[in-house]
């Protein structure tokens, strides 16, 4: 009644899990804002007019300005 360690349903799970680990390889986003560049701060007017650009772009495809 009692199964060994060696057949347990999760021994399985185990070895492929050790297996699909050693295959993953972790990469380094591109892009990532160092600490000592500054971000632009931009004016309430101007931020809504580029995100309207933004959107319009994305989601009216047939607008052009």
């Amino acid at each position: 009644m009692c199964e060994s360690v060696e057949n347990s349903p999760g021994r399985k799970a185990i070895e492929v899990m050790e297996t699909i680990h050693r295959d993953i390889v972790f990469k380094k986003p591109c892009g990532i804002l160092h600490k000592n560049q500054r971000k632009k701060v931009l004016d309430e007017e101007t931020y809504v007019e580029e995100i309207g650009k933004i959107i319009q772009r994305d989601f009216f495809l047939t607008l052009k300005n």
